[in-house]
């Protein structure tokens, strides 16, 4: 057998950690990838020189050199299945000198295939086994994801490293996963949260929570790189015309730009809200969408919506005041302030007790015109929040705003124009006011031309001072004697109809991304002279215009086909009102909720993000879980809580004592339930108590004195409360009596005259009336037995027994132990209850009797008598 040498394995292999190894990263990473290494060469001359000192039995060889084979084949090929990974490390873990090099190889290459990653349910042995590969790392699969970016910036990365790395990162994502479909209906403890949209993405927030059987759906965005359908969240994967609610938190495209489209064109059929700044200007923006989108070359049959759509949309919105709660089928939510733009807002929702934070876009930092996000005054158990900018951290305000003037300045300098491209609401407002601020302060720049080209100009300018009490305390100081948003050296642009392009120029003009419109023909414009700048002051979305600029490419592509040189210089100072890393971890560890939830970011800078605030949470003894969900992937979080029902009305009158049992109505009303008294119905609920009369006929055609024995029977307080004389109509009663008006000692069963019986005479008919109740039913049905009885068994009255023969029930019960015990027994009664003593035993016998309950001598004791007997008891 030959020698196994490290020609055997394939090189290309392992030329991506000695790449690694060479670029400027972390020292802890460059060790993984010189362990990794080190350990494979070593494992080769291990098995090499055993081979040739002996030490090694030849059969024993021959397998490793098998498994060896093994490992090599699935270099070439990674898709011949994952059972030989498991067999082969399972089986090497005998050998020490093999064991940490194929964990760290088959740990770095053989489980890091995109069959792997593509297919989320990957078999749980496998998972486990990619578990105990990064056992050896120490920890250190976190480190990677959070430095990846190191290595992903480098030219020499290849894309077959990229794929491997890719999937470490992944390893324990997957290892999590549940291999079976959630299973959620309207009583279950599981929550779920799945992303439609802006789930390891930028652009499109579109979120379905499902909770105890209320559905709800936070924000409606389109995304701003697509087009037509393409750019709609994944909306066709839920049922919408189950949806109860809809929260839109701000104005923003990729928010609220489907919003139409949903309300009009989809089954929807539940109740929708925001704020009422970001509903007018949601109109604004929405029609200006329209225009562009047409103005940019979409056909008709691309557009999502129309006009009209849009009109129609505008009165199913319904708006809601920041902190203002409201009620939709048992879902509770109310508005925090978000900062980020006018009107933007956090909602925080409450199904059954669960409090879920959704934060939307938001700042935490104030700037020129804008409050910061507010703080909670409550804890959530779920945090949705942003995470577009990862683990980057802003730069002061202050710097910042002087780079961004520096820049400017210096553009128009040398006679070029400036493009700022900014949507036509948020960031643009910000950046006019330094704009109109460094001219005013710069008498030499007052006769170049600030422009601010928007067909919205002048309605956006309208609708921040209509709602200047959204704004910061600044801002309404100084609007009482000087509005700020009228600016002194910025000029309105409707369109390039209306511009003369002679020199240099300062122009905000949107859209933000460049994706066409005013922006993109001014782009196409000045993009191939070098004088000209761009400064991109926002995030921008992959696939869109403004994020290929930033990579400085030698042409673009114009919208009309041409290729153009790009020749202008672009720069980039982020004005986006999105919290960076700094301002993420205070807020989330201000509100500590039980879960994280990050969605509205690329999938490194989620996954940055996600192991940075593992990390931080974890060194101070916080617990949290992070969880960083994909389009369409449900995530399921258990909630289970204890039942709490209120007591109210006149029964919370009186305190209860312990240990006592309360009785009374439980009413649900969505998640809360409330106990009280019948009565109290129509006072604490919509509901309405009722009566129920019916009545009985029977046939009886004896005498009336065998009728009311039968009836006394039952009870000693049947009597005749009403005695006519026999009319020409038959069915007139002759007699009524009345029964079981009857009350314990403790008042704890009321019933007065809850029988009524009328005796026709005439008709040789009784007529059984009551109330109908669960204990009336019992009382009726046993009168009823009472009458059927004497019918069948008709007695004369001379047989008929005296009053006096009636024996109470406690006399009855006595006679009944003597019988039985003997006469020397001793028999003493005490109100309800009774001692006995037999033979110098003593036995106590409680609660045996109703108090107006008797039988008669010649009767058995009925099952309607044991029916008046509570709580009996006998002590010896």
């Amino acid at each position: 057998m030959g020698e196994v040498t490290v020609e055997d394995l394939d090189m290309h292999d392992f030329l991506y950690p000695l790449i690694l190894c060479e670029l400027d990263i972390p020292s802890d990473i460059k060790d993984i990838f010189e362990h990794h290494i080190d350990a494979t060469f070593h494992t080769i001359r291990s098995v090499n020189d055993r081979l040739k000192t002996g030490n090694i039995d030849k059969a024993e060889a021959q397998r490793m050199k098998e498994l060896l084979d093994i490992h090599i084949q699935l270099h070439e090929n990674g898709k011949l299945g994952m059972l030989p990974i498991q067999r082969t490390v399972e089986e090497l873990y005998e050998e020490p000198n093999m064991k940490l090099s194929i964990e760290a190889h088959i740990g770095t290459q053989l489980i890091a295939h995109d069959s792997c990653a593509s297919n989320p349910r990957v078999d749980s042995s496998i998972a486990k086994c990619m578990h105990n590969v990064l056992s050896h790392y120490n920890g250190k699969s976190e480190d990677i994801r959070t430095n990846m970016t190191y290595v992903r910036e480098d030219e020499m990365f290849t894309e077959g490293c990229r794929s491997n790395l890719h999937l470490i990162m992944d390893i324990k994502a997957m290892e999590a996963m549940d291999t079976t479909e959630l299973i959620v209906d309207d009583s279950s403890d599981v929550l779920t949260f799945t992303p439609l949209g802006s789930g390891q993405e930028v652009g499109r927030s579109c979120h379905f929570l499902h909770f105890k059987g209320k559905k709800v759906l936070l924000d409606c965005g389109v995304h701003p790189g697509m087009m037509g359908v393409d750019a709609l969240p994944f909306v066709d994967t839920i049922d919408v015309e189950s949806l109860d609610l809809l929260l839109i938190t701000h104005f923003h495209l990729d928010h609220c730009g489907a919003l139409p489209w949903l309300l009009e064109k989809t089954a929807f059929k539940g109740r929708c809200f925001m704020t009422h700044a970001t509903k007018a200007i949601y109109r604004l923006l929405l029609g200006d969408y329209i225009k562009v989108a047409k103005y940019g070359g979409g056909s008709e049959s691309r557009l999502l919506f129309t006009e009209d759509d849009l009109e129609r949309s505008m009165d199913k919105i319904e708006v809601i005041d920041f902190h203002e709660q409201k009620e939709v089928n048992g879902v509770r939510f109310w508005p925090y302030v978000a900062g980020h733009v006018l009107g933007a807002c956090m909602f925080m929702i409450e199904i059954a007790g669960v409090k879920i934070l959704y934060t939307g876009d938001f700042s935490c930092l104030e700037d020129r015109h804008l409050c910061a996000a507010e703080l909670p005054t409550m804890r959530p158990d779920v945090l949705i929040s942003e995470s577009t900018y990862g683990t980057q951290l802003h730069e002061n305000r202050e710097e910042r705003e002087s780079r961004f003037t520096s820049m400017v300045h210096e553009m128009v300098g040398r006679g070029g124009r400036v493009l700022i491209p900014a949507f036509a609401l948020g960031r643009a407002q910000e950046l006019l006011l330094i704009l109109d601020e460094y001219w005013e302060a710069h008498p030499d720049l007052q006769d170049i031309p600030v422009y601010y080209a928007s067909s919205l100009a002048k309605k956006c300018m309208a609708v921040y001072q209509t709602f200047v009490s959204g704004m910061n305390d600044r801002i309404q100081k100084q609007i009482a004697t000087n509005n700020p948003f009228v600016f002194k050296h910025v000029s309105n642009l409707k369109g390039m109809d209306h511009f003369e392009d002679v020199g240099p120029c300062v122009i905000l003009a949107s859209p933000g991304m460049l994706q066409n419109g005013l922006s993109r023909e001014l782009f196409e414009n000045w993009c191939t002279d070098s004088k000209n700048g761009c400064i991109i002051a926002g995030y921008c979305v992959e696939g869109t215009l403004a994020k290929h600029i930033l990579a400085e490419p030698e042409e673009i592509t114009a919208l009309n086909g041409e290729k153009l040189p790009m020749r202008l210089q672009v720069g980039y100072i982020s004005f986006s009102a999105h919290t960076d890393f700094e301002q993420t971890s205070v807020f989330v560890k201000a509100l500590r909720p039980s879960h994280l939830v990050l969605v509205h970011g690329e999938m490194h800078e989620m996954n940055r993000l996600k192991a940075a605030i593992q990390r931080q949470f974890s060194e101070e003894g916080i617990p949290i879980e992070v969880h960083t969900p994909r389009n369409t992937e449900t995530l399921g979080l258990r909630f289970r809580g204890e039942r709490t029902a209120k007591v109210v009305g006149d029964m919370a009158m009186v305190p209860p004592q312990h240990g006592e049992l309360i009785s009374g109505v439980l009413v649900k009303r969505n998640f809360n339930y409330h106990i009280m008294a019948p009565k109290d119905l129509s006072a604490y609920t919509d509901l309405s108590s009722s009566h129920l009369t019916q009545k009985t006929a029977v046939h009886y055609s004896h005498s009336l004195p065998l009728l009311l024995f039968n009836l006394r029977q039952l009870t000693e307080d049947a009597s005749i409360s009403d005695e006519r004389k026999p009319s020409s109509d038959p069915t007139v009663p002759t007699h009524t009596i009345k029964m079981f008006d009857l009350c314990d000692s403790d008042d704890t069963i009321c019933l007065q005259d809850i029988i009524t019986v009328h005796w026709c005479s005439g008709a040789k008919v009784v007529v059984l009336e009551w109330t109908s109740n669960p204990v009336s039913d019992m009382y009726s049905d046993a009168a009823l037995a009472a009458i059927l009885h004497a019918e069948s068994n008709p007695l004369p009255e001379k047989y008929l027994p005296d009053t006096e023969a009636i024996v109470w029930t406690s006399e009855a019960l006595e006679q009944t132990i003597k019988d039985v015990c003997g006469d020397e027994s001793v028999v003493e009664v005490d109100g309800s209850v009774m001692k006995i003593e037999i033979d110098g035993r003593q036995a106590t016998v409680c609660g045996y009797e109703y108090s107006r309950s008797r039988i008669g001598r010649s009767s058995s004791l009925s099952s309607s008598h044991f029916a008046h007997y509570q709580n009996c008891c006998i002590r010896y």
